[in-house]
């Protein structure tokens, strides 16, 4: 099988995705989980959670480069929509 990217978003006011960010750690975790197992996909993620601009830019150009064959957007919050925006334009693959 091929290997997946997954980028996780969260709102961009840093307080609330401070909150956030262990239920979408969560999420991610689970997703690895099924596609890791269920799926018989290699999985890489994110290093961090996106919350603003700048790491929508660096998270989807580190997994471009990692080579990865789609990337899953886990947005299981109210997530500012241009981060997803950003990283679909520099991201690789559907």
């Amino acid at each position: 099988m091929g290997t997946i990217g997954i980028l996780s978003f969260s709102d961009g006011r840093k307080r609330v995705h401070d909150g956030l960010a262990p239920y979408i750690t969560d999420c991610e975790k689970r997703l690895v989980r099924i596609f890791e197992e269920d799926g018989g996909f290699k999985t890489v993620t994110g290093k961090e959670i996106i919350w603003n601009a700048e790491l929508a830019r660096t998270e989807a150009d580190r997994l471009s480069a990692a080579q990865v064959d789609g990337i899953i957007f886990n947005v299981p919050v109210f997530a500012f929509p241009n981060y997803s925006l950003i990283a679909a334009m520099r991201g690789r693959g559907p």
